[in-house]
């Protein structure tokens, strides 16, 4: 929904809007400039997409009179490629142009982009249909993947690491899974965490909070630390999915969503102690 109403405030960047404005599903409400912002940034991150406010996507219909003909012919071809599970990109390191869905068997695309064919179940370059498809690169990597503890997520193939955190992860297609058995996340009985991680997800969000621990000597301060710690772990062992109570905070700095610099003002969660921007808080986390 779209008015002309110049009085109204955009949600993102918290300037009085000029000109449209435009009214999310959710009833927010953005300039077009914040809008198209929003589109460009999901056109080159997945987790994004498709453009959503308060995880209510946006209807492209409605705002399709505000993007050009680049973006809005982008978009199209973005909601093919990140709407298919096996893709297949060009195997040119200087173009990888998404090319569609992967095969069962050998099969040749033709890149419209820099006119080179890719073999659509192997993802290397094109061979004769009648020769078996090489698998030494993809052994290499799945050795690499096992020795590290590198899992592929179920929903888009690609390989992800655990680095700090529980067992639920999010891939950025945005399929949740279990990272020890690779089940649709909360329909295994696995365990939520690994004890070192939990213990340096907890340190991390102490941190956060403004408490560090002492250097050296301090008997006192470091035991406080340390019951400070474990009380954290236990409430996240308990409940380890913030639900993120923001708060707007006068301030300069990076997004820890996106990594973007804002020089005006930040989103700090009173829980977690995460800093993000409007339109990651929107968009990624409600």
């Amino acid at each position: 929904m779209v008015s002309l109403c110049s009085v109204e405030s955009c949600v993102i960047c918290r300037d009085g809007i000029e000109g449209p404005v435009i009214h999310a599903p959710c009833g927010d409400k953005y300039d077009v400039g914040c809008l198209l912002d929003l589109y460009r940034a999901a056109m080159v991150d997945e987790s994004l997409f498709p453009p959503a406010c308060c995880r209510k996507p946006f209807n492209f219909d409605d705002i399709r009179i505000y993007l050009d003909g680049n973006l809005t012919k982008l978009v199209e071809r973005k909601t093919i490629e990140f709407g298919t599970e096996d893709r297949v990109y060009c195997h040119q390191p200087t173009c990888s142009a998404f090319l569609g869905a992967a095969t069962a068997s050998a099969a040749n695309l033709l890149c419209m982009a820099c006119w080179k064919y890719t073999c659509a179940h192997c993802k290397k370059a094109a061979h004769a249909l009648s020769i078996r498809c090489a698998t030494t690169e993809d052994a290499a990597v799945v050795a690499l993947a096992e020795k590290e503890g590198w899992k592929r997520c179920p929903g888009c193939g690609h390989l992800v690491e655990l680095s700090i955190g529980c067992y639920h992860m999010t891939c950025r297609c945005r399929h949740q899974f279990c990272y020890l058995c690779t089940a649709r996340w909360k329909t295994c009985r696995c365990t939520q965490w690994d004890e070192d991680r939990l213990l340096v997800a907890a340190q991390d969000r102490v941190r956060r909070q403004g408490v560090q621990a002492p250097a050296r000597g301090g008997l006192g301060a470091a035991a406080e630390f340390r019951q400070r710690v474990a009380r954290e772990a236990e409430r996240m062992r308990v409940d380890h999915n913030c639900t993120h109570r923001w708060r707007y905070v006068v301030t300069a700095g990076n997004c820890e969503g996106c990594g973007h610099y804002l020089p005006q003002f930040l989103f700090k969660c009173r829980d977690c102690q995460m800093w993000v921007c409007a339109r990651c808080r929107r968009n990624r986390w409600v």
